[in-house]
């Protein structure tokens, strides 16, 4: 159900000790005010795009493989996964190739194809979201490093598949910042 309702049942019910949420502002406001009446521990996370953050001393093959997993495992269908990459200077242009790189090599697919690295997204209403995202990055200036578009060509015509999609050059202001 809707993460209010739910968020509010569990914050209530007798035998939890904890919360932890990942969500809107609005919703996490109200569940850390009802939770610290009941004086549970809390832990919020509300809108921080979950970054990543490769320093320059970085293993940047092992940086790579991490934000790799983080964007795109369960098609990036996860209330944690990896939205945003934040990288050092000295090196962000090794890291980002390697990243573009590895995004154009994801086998897409089937979920249910061992296979497949990235598999479609759960329905219309979520494409809809990811390709609204995708035009708005394009609109505000960022620029398409990989990816960006449906997927809708046999063997992908039954299903809301899209390309790994990688975008660089992101403003603070932009909508998918």
């Amino acid at each position: 159900g809707p993460g209010s309702d739910l968020g509010q049942a569990l914050v209530e019910a007798g035998p939890t000790r904890a919360v932890s949420f990942t969500g809107s502002c609005a919703v996490g406001a109200t569940l850390y005010d009802q939770a610290v009446r009941r004086r549970l521990r809390v832990q919020l996370e509300m809108g921080g795009k979950n970054p990543t953050v490769v320093l320059a001393d970085a293993d940047l093959e092992r940086a790579v493989d991490n934000t790799i997993n983080g964007a795109f495992a369960s098609t990036g269908q996860k209330c944690t996964a990896t939205s945003r990459v934040i990288v050092e200077s000295p090196v962000y242009d090794r890291f980002v190739a390697r990243l573009v790189a590895r995004a154009r090599g994801l086998k897409v697919g089937p979920g249910m194809d061992p296979a497949t690295e990235v598999g479609p997204a759960i329905d219309a209403d979520q494409l809809n979201t990811v390709m609204r995202y995708i035009d708005a990055g394009v609109r505000d200036g960022a620029t398409l490093a990989c990816g960006g578009r449906r997927l809708d060509r046999p063997p992908f015509d039954h299903g809301f598949f899209v390309e790994p999609t990688v975008f660089v050059d992101v403003g603070e202001q932009m909508t998918i910042a």
